[in-house]
């Protein structure tokens, strides 16, 4: 409903059970129409059979609660249950917005009622727990009922944190 030159709606979509959910990663305004962020992006939700049968309407923009400019929001998409999962690759903060490194990733997890009924809201932010410069954790999103798979492509260390091997994943 808000498109604009360069947002790429589209170049990520998910589709489950009647949620629809198209991502504009380089999408630059907050889910108002506001607040102009380069690249911040976001994500698109659609919900058939909503007000008709197979009618598929705009439900809700989603975009992160600490959203800034090139995080690359959307970049990643998956869907379980009532539950989206949505990546940022380009993302720098950790999930108390207290430390800063560059590109290291994040995603964010929408749950359907979450801040009332119907409303999609943001549940959790994630990062890694070993979270490095240019890891774009993020990069790739999966998810079941019962996990969240989160690619990170260019993290260095093996799973003690030791051993590095650059961009190994």
């Amino acid at each position: 409903p808000d498109r604009a030159s360069g947002d790429k709606f589209g170049q990520v979509v998910v589709l489950q059970n009647g949620t629809l959910v198209v991502a504009a990663p380089f999408e630059d305004h907050d889910a108002s129409g506001g607040n102009p962020q380069t690249d911040a992006g976001a994500a698109y939700l659609f919900q058939k059979d909503h007000g008709s049968p197979n009618a598929w309407a705009f439900i809700k923009k989603l975009v992160a609660a600490d959203r800034a400019g090139n995080d690359i929001f959307g970049i990643a998409l998956a869907i379980a249950g009532s539950n989206v999962l949505v990546g940022a690759y380009a993302e720098d903060e950790d999930g108390t917005a207290t430390n800063t490194l560059n590109n290291s990733g994040s995603a964010y997890i929408f749950g359907q009622n979450t801040g009332g009924t119907g409303n999609w809201g943001q549940v959790k932010k994630l990062v890694a727990p070993d979270r490095g410069v240019d890891d774009y954790f993020g990069s790739s999103v999966a998810a079941t009922s019962l996990f969240f798979l989160i690619g990170s492509p260019n993290e260095d260390e093996d799973v003690q944190g030791l051993n590095p091997v650059g961009n190994s994943g």
